[in-house]
C-alpha cells in the first residue's frame, strides 16, 4: 500500500473537525469555497531524507506508514515547518498534537464526500512512484523517479527524471606563448534531464538539487576548497544548492539593458530535455559510483507541489559519450 485509504482519509478528515492541528491554529483544511489549503502529514516520514533527527522508521512497513496512526492533518504553513524543523517536532511530539486536537471537545463534524474527494484528490495531485524504471535508449539502467500531475482540463503530463555522468571531449587552447595546437581533453558533467511520456505539455519545470561541492570545478575554484581523496570526504561534505529547470534565460540588447523576461521551453509527450548540467572536477571521477551518498532532489512540475528526492551515485550511471558530437 502506497498512500492511505479512502476509510483513512475520511476518519482522519472527521476527527480534525476541518481545523489544522498545532496548537493554536484554526485554519481550515478545506475552505468553505472547496478550495483544500490543509496537507496531509507523515508523523514518521514517508521516506527517508537524511538529515538530522530525520524521523523516517525503517522498520515500518507501508500499511503502518500510510495507517490512521501515523498521519495528522495540517494547514500549509504548519506541515512545512514540521517538515523542517524535524528537531523541534519529533515523532512524540506529532503524536501529542494528534492526539489533543482529535480528543478535543467540540460540535461533531461529519465531513461530505465532495470535500474528502477535494482532499484526496489533493493528496494526489502530485504522485511519486517509487518503482525503480529504466532509462529509455540509454546503455545502463538507472534508478528514477516518475511525477505524475493529474489535471481535469488536460491529459496526463508524466516526467521522468535522470541524472546522468555524461563524459565529452573539450577543444582547449593551454599556453597562448609559445603557441600550441588546441587539444582535446575529457571532462565529465552530471546532467539532469527531464524526459515526457505522457500527454499534454509540462509547461514550467523547475526546482533544486544538492550536490557535494567537493567536486563542482566552478564552487572548488571560487572558494578555493581542496580537492577530496576518498569518497568519504565527499559524501561527508557540504551540499551546493543548484537550480534546474527548462527556462530559457532573457537575452540581453545591449550590457545597460535590462534581460528580458524569463521564457519557458514546454516539454512535449516524447521530449528529453537537460535542464542542467554540473562540470565535475577530474580528481573525483573515479570515485562518483563509489560515494557512500546521494544527491538530493525537489522539482515541481506546472502548478503542483514540489516533491523530493534522493538518488543514490550508485545509482548515476556514468555514460562515456566521447565520441559523440557535442
Amino acid at each position: 500500500m502506497k498512500r492511505p485509504t479512502e476509510q483513512t482519509f475520511k476518519r482522519l478528515f472527521a476527527l480534525s473537525k476541518n481545523q489544522c492541528a498545532f496548537t493554536g491554529c484554526t485554519t481550515a483544511i478545506v475552505q468553505p469555497t472547496g478550495t483544500v489549503t490543509g496537507k496531509v502529514c507523515h508523523i514518521k516520514s514517508k521516506r527517508p531524507n537524511n538529515k538530522p533527527f530525520d524521523r523516517y522508521d525503517p522498520t515500518q512497513t507501508d500499511p503502518e506508514r500510510h495507517a490512521f496512526e501515523n498521519l495528522i492533518l495540517l494547514c500549509g504553513v504548519h506541515h512545512d515547518i514540521v517538515d523542517n524543523e524535524l528537531q523541534t517536532y519529533t515523532v512524540e511530539i506529532l503524536k501529542k498534537l494528534k492526539e489533543t486536537h482529535e480528543q478535543k471537545g467540540g460540535t461533531g463534524f461529519t465531513p461530505d464526500d465532495a470535500s474528502v474527494r477535494k482532499l484526496i484528490d489533493s493528496y494526489l495531485h502530485i504522485e511519486a512512484s517509487e518503482e525503480a524504471m529504466v532509462m529509455v535508449n540509454s546503455p545502463s539502467a538507472i534508478q528514477v523517479r516518475e511525477l505524475n500531475i493529474h489535471r481535469e482540463s488536460s491529459p496526463q503530463v508524466s516526467l521522468e527524471f535522470e541524472f546522468v555522468m555524461e563524459t565529452c571531449e573539450e577543444w582547449r587552447l593551454h599556453d597562448p606563448f609559445p603557441y600550441q595546437p588546441p587539444k582535446k581533453y575529457p571532462d565529465v558533467f552530471l546532467k539532469i534531464y527531464a524526459k515526457h511520456h505522457g500527454g499534454g505539455l509540462a509547461k514550467i519545470i523547475q526546482g533544486f538539487v544538492w550536490i557535494p561541492e567537493q567536486f563542482l570545478i566552478e564552487i572548488m575554484v571560487n572558494r578555493g576548497i581542496q580537492c577530496a581523496t576518498t569518497p568519504e570526504e565527499i559524501a561527508n561534505g557540504q551540499l551546493e544548492k543548484i537550480e534546474v529547470s527548462n527556462k530559457l534565460a532573457g537575452a540581453r540588447i545591449h550590457q545597460f539593458a535590462k534581460p528580458s523576461a524569463p521564457d519557458w521551453k514546454p516539454i512535449a509527450s516524447g521530449m528529453r530535455l537537460c535542464l542542467n548540467e554540473v562540470s565535475i572536477h577530474h580528481s573525483c571521477w573515479a570515485m562518483l559510483n563509489k560515494i557512500p551518498g546521494s544527491i538530493r532532489w525537489q522539482i515541481s512540475a506546472d502548478d503542483g507541489d514540489a516533491i523530493e528526492r534522493e538518488t543514490k551515485f550508485a545509482d548515476i550511471p556514468l555514460i562515456d559519450r566521447r565520441h559523440e558530437l557535442r
